[in-house]
């Protein structure tokens, strides 16, 4: 299973964390002045 999310800002990818529980996905991020495509695990 896969999903893509865009963002409107670029996002720092070392504070870039994702949780799914209870059919809720919950995506933490800080701001970056770069742009670039990254891949997240999601931990359930």
């Amino acid at each position: 299973w896969s999903r893509s999310f865009r963002f409107a800002k670029p996002l720092d990818r070392d504070q870039l964390e994702a949780s799914y529980r209870d059919g809720i996905l919950e995506i933490r991020a800080a701001k970056s002045d770069n742009r670039t495509s990254v891949s997240v695990k999601v931990e359930s």
